[in-house]
């Protein structure tokens, strides 16, 4: 679903075995990842875990994309879209490594409302931000949306295509210009 979005300064591309090294150090920094369920740092577990991945992929129940500079193909951040169901769609384990400039969180997360939203007409998304995170609890109200329950640990959020599509307009020039 989700091959390669390319955006003004990222790529977004489907996460391969190769990148497990990768993957390992975005989310086993604490600076960035404090947020997310703990990964091990196990080389082979994690290519084996994204063996196991790629075949919820074929199947369609999951993507996980890796967040590339458009400059040297460097990852700079991870996320993934899970629950996938005809209408709604899940995310989960948005990483984006410390020291990357800030419109790279803002032009992934643009680029894969973009795609799922606009181009695959998914109507709805859900997902649950730690109650530490104040920068994304902040963030996703910008982009429409809205908050549908807390719970000691977590806010959990829905947004839909109409706010999305509302609010875009205001981030739009983290997008490239249509072709």
């Amino acid at each position: 679903m989700l091959l390669e979005l390319l955006g003004k300064s990222v790529l977004m591309r489907p996460v391969t075995s190769a990148d497990a090294s990768d993957l390992i150090r975005l989310r086993t920094d604490p600076r960035c990842c404090g947020c997310l369920a703990p990964t091990s740092t196990d080389l082979v577990a994690q290519e084996e875990w994204l063996h196991a991945y790629k075949e919820r992929e074929r199947q369609g129940k999951e993507i996980y994309s890796a967040i590339c500079s458009l400059k040297d193909q460097r990852i700079l951040g991870a996320f993934r879209i899970l629950d996938l169901t005809e209408r709604d769609f899940g995310l989960g384990s948005w990483v984006i490594e410390r020291g990357a400039a800030p419109h790279v969180a803002v032009e992934s997360i643009l680029l894969m409302y973009d795609a799922m939203f606009l181009q695959h007409g998914f109507e709805t998304t859900h997902f649950e931000v730690q109650r530490g995170n104040s920068s994304l609890l902040r963030f996703h109200p910008k982009l429409g949306a809205k908050l549908v329950a807390e719970d000691e640990t977590e806010c959990h959020f829905r947004n839909t295509a109409e706010s999305y599509q509302q609010a875009r307009d205001r981030y739009s020039r983290y997008l490239p210009l249509p072709a």
